[in-house]
């Protein structure tokens, strides 16, 4: 059995580029996060449609798929990041962030990882590996 960690997780989502993220019967692709203090984190604009769902601390699932057959599944409790140097890294890392986010359109960006997680990777036999997070 393979155990994976929560960088490697980082570079899985990074090979797959897009994933989806969803809460009760709302989903929607993404495509912004970066490891940094030991945690994975997401990023999501102050007008997206799941934003209420994140500030209300409800549970989401973050869903991916990889070209070479691999699935993972990362479930927890959003927690919002209150430091604003990560929405920051986030925007130099995505120089293209601040045609949408920025004082014109009065979006923000939100960082924020997830708590009491699970996380699950298959592969194309749909064997299962938990996670270390």
């Amino acid at each position: 059995m393979r155990v994976y960690n929560i960088y490697q997780i980082n570079c899985f989502l990074y090979d797959v580029k897009t994933y989806t993220i969803s809460c009760e019967d709302i989903a929607y692709p993404l495509k912004l996060h970066m490891y940094y203090d030991d945690k994975l984190m997401f990023g999501l604009s102050s007008e997206h449609p799941l934003f209420p769902h994140i500030q209300a601390g409800k549970r989401i699932c973050i869903l991916a798929y990889r070209q070479d057959g691999h699935f993972f599944r990362y479930t927890g409790t959003p927690v919002i990041e209150q430091d604003p140097r990560y929405a920051t890294m986030m925007h130099k890392r995505c120089p293209y962030l601040t045609r949408y986010i920025n004082e014109t359109t009065h979006f923000k960006l939100y960082m924020f990882h997830l708590e009491q997680a699970e996380a699950l990777m298959f592969d194309e036999f749909h064997n299962s590996t938990k996670v270390t997070i």
